[in-house]
């Protein structure tokens, strides 16, 4: 996979994991659905920035 791809396809799952966390934060569904959502839109935000940084500086 080229190295533009790679960060296109980071950059989407940053986008998707920010996505996730705002939906598990202001909707009003059950209790444990609120909390997965928001967690793992939460891990995705913040391995997708690792993810960037580390692809960013690989040769």
């Amino acid at each position: 996979m080229t190295k533009s791809i790679r960060i296109i396809l980071l950059v989407l799952l940053i986008i998707v994991g920010w996505l996730l966390a705002g939906i598990g934060f202001t909707t009003t569904m059950g209790h444990p659905v609120n909390t997965i959502l928001f967690l793992a839109g939460i891990g995705l935000f913040i391995g997708g920035i690792v993810s960037v940084a580390i692809s960013a500086n690989r040769k």
